[in-house]
């Protein structure tokens, strides 16, 4: 009983609000769901780029290598200098295959390429390693016995040529275009020329480690090309796989929502 009129009220206590169920519904109904629609043009895409991915890893490693030789592999005569090659025959001389280079009208652009080449002897003493014009040689080892080396450095590569005589003193000839007792520089042209190994006095065997030694005039230009072609592969490539990814942004159906009066 109270002293307000009238008398007497219920005390229900304290008067709810009005229920805004907007947010709570809002909050409990997930986001459309994304997906990607695998059609035939993205699956090839995927597949042509990851392919281009793949094939600029090539360019990106011979690129690399040879950026490498070009800055470290130089000596101080600015020379690119190639592993050593054990060289043995058990005969009086061992040549190389015949090294044809063609008219100066297609080897111009290799010879820059190329440059200077320098044949160098390690740790032999008494070795000749001489180039010289393939007639010259023949004539030179006619009637010599000798191993002709198809690659260096693999003895399963050797075809022995039959002979009995022994060679001159190859320093006494003068048909040689570059050797290692006079200048061991030789620049490459047009003809067909022989890499000559033979002991000092024409004895058999035939034992040395030698060595080549080229300019490259062009190898940092064949390595930022290398390098270049292999981004560009790769950048495109990306975005082929990019594309084939991304969403299509027609998201599927979203599921009904609960009805919370049951």
């Amino acid at each position: 009983m109270t002293d307000e009129y009238p008398p007497f009220r219920l005390d229900t206590g304290a008067r709810e609000q009005p229920r805004d169920d907007t947010g709570a519904m809002a909050a409990r109904v997930p986001a459309p769901v994304e997906r990607v629609r695998w059609t035939a043009g993205r699956v090839i895409a995927l597949a042509f780029g990851s392919l281009l991915v793949l094939l600029s890893t090539a360019p990106l490693v011979t690129g690399g290598l040879a950026l490498w030789a070009d800055r470290f592999a130089r000596d101080a005569d600015g020379y690119v200098t190639a592993p050593v090659v054990q060289v043995f025959s058990p005969h009086n001389a061992v040549t190389s295959e015949h090294v044809v280079l063609p008219p100066a009208v297609g080897w111009s652009g290799a010879k820059d390429v190329v440059g200077d080449v320098r044949i160098d002897v390690v740790d032999s003493p008494g070795v000749f390693v001489g180039v010289a014009p393939s007639s010259q040689v023949g004539r030179y080892l006619a009637g010599v016995v000798r191993a002709t080396v198809h690659t260096p450095g693999t003895a399963s590569e050797v075809d022995t040529i039959p002979g009995s005589a022994r060679p001159l003193p190859p320093a006494s000839q003068a048909f040689w275009v570059a050797s290692t007792v006079a200048d061991p520089v030789w620049t490459p042209q047009a003809g067909a020329w022989v890499v000559v190994v033979v002991n000092a006095d024409g004895s058999a065997p035939v034992r040395a480690s030698v060595r080549v030694a080229a300019r490259a005039p062009a190898l940092l230009p064949v390595a930022l090309g290398l390098l270049g072609l292999a981004v560009l592969a790769a950048a495109v490539g990306a975005l082929w796989v990019v594309w084939a990814m991304r969403r299509t942004g027609r998201p599927d159906a979203a599921p009904p929502a609960e009805d919370e009066g049951g």
